[in-house]
């Protein structure tokens, strides 16, 4: 009786160990997957990256029409692009003046070199 009692602890402390090691490797893939999981982003797909170029405001021109010349499909969307803008030129309004500098974030690829009049 005392043998087939140890057989069943044996077994017990068998099978105790191979769901810890299925737990560990889990959590190993887990933890692997979650650090080298690949970008679905459209800005690392396109191989582009963001600069930025200082523009000088001409006469006659808006936050908008301004942002429309720089604004790309990287961007989430044209409000979100504006706000940018706005946090990177310590702006608190949309509102400009002919003359002044802004910073203007854009994206482009290593080769590109003519950028939006």
């Amino acid at each position: 009786m005392d043998e087939r009692f140890a057989l069943i602890q044996v077994k017990h402390m068998l099978f105790a160990a191979i769901s810890m090691f299925v737990i560990i490797v889990i959590l190993l893939c887990i933890t692997i997957t979650r650090h080298t999981s690949v970008h679905t982003d459209s800005r690392y797909r396109s191989g582009k990256s963001e600069c930025y170029i200082s523009i000088q405001v001409r006469p006659g021109e808006s936050l908008w029409n301004i942002s429309k010349k720089y604004y790309s499909n990287e961007y989430k969307n044209m409000n979100l692009y504006i706000k940018k803008i706005m946090l990177l030129n310590h702006m608190v309004n949309e509102d400009i003046c002919a003359g002044a500098y802004l910073i203007i974030p854009y994206y482009a690829s290593e080769k590109q070199q003519i950028l939006p009049d």
